[in-house]
């Protein structure tokens, strides 16, 4: 397969300390660059590779990630040892455009089935934070579901009961109300219901 030099995304664009041995985007550009990667990835293991599991499209590039380039030739032994997840990282839409073309040689599907993520994904910024991330973009509605933190759901689904009981406790089938005529007499006010015209 190609081999391209290292360096074609800098390394600012990654963080590799909050977690030994992943680099973790900064950015949503470089997050969105790494999902490709794992899912071109995952394409190409599925024809060259059958015995070897899918990634989880997480956004991280960690062991899973650069065992999976490594296994498929993207990635040389040395480079591993050497580099670790930075090897990956700093190549990854070179290395995503290497198995995007070889997959499609074999005639991969577009996107092929992956573990869920074991949490949902996210960036570090420049500070140091850790912030939820988007989820891949084509991802599906029960995927970005699973993405939601615990508040959001909570929120969600305060909303979603709500709705449900407005339209459960509203009368099916109630007649709507006739127009009544208002009628003064000596000692008090009458309401008389005014009968419809046939």
């Amino acid at each position: 397969m190609t081999y391209f030099p290292m360096g074609a995304i800098d390394a600012s664009k990654f963080n590799s300390t909050k977690y030994p041995g992943v680099c973790k985007p900064m950015d949503v550009a470089t997050l969105q660059i790494v999902y490709d990667l794992q899912n071109q990835l995952n394409r190409l293991a599925k024809m060259i590779a059958t015995d070897r599991q899918p990634i989880a499209v997480d956004g991280d590039i960690g062991p899973g990630t650069v065992s999976m380039a490594t296994r498929l030739g993207l990635l040389t032994l040395k480079e591993q040892s050497e580099g670790g997840c930075m090897a990956v990282a700093q190549n990854a839409d070179s290395l995503a455009a290497t198995a995007k073309k070889h997959a499609d040689e074999l005639g991969a599907p577009v996107t092929v089935p992956s573990p869920s993520p074991s949490k949902p994904p996210t960036i570090i910024t420049a500070a140091g934070l850790e912030i939820k991330g988007p989820p891949p973009s084509g991802a599906s509605l029960l995927d970005s579901f699973k993405n939601l933190d615990t508040t959001t759901m909570l929120a969600l689904g305060v909303v979603l009961a709500g709705g449900a009981f407005l339209l459960l406790s509203k009368p099916k089938g109630a007649a709507p109300s006739k127009p009544r005529i208002r009628y003064r007499t000596r000692h008090r006010t009458r309401y008389i219901t005014r009968r419809s015209r046939r």
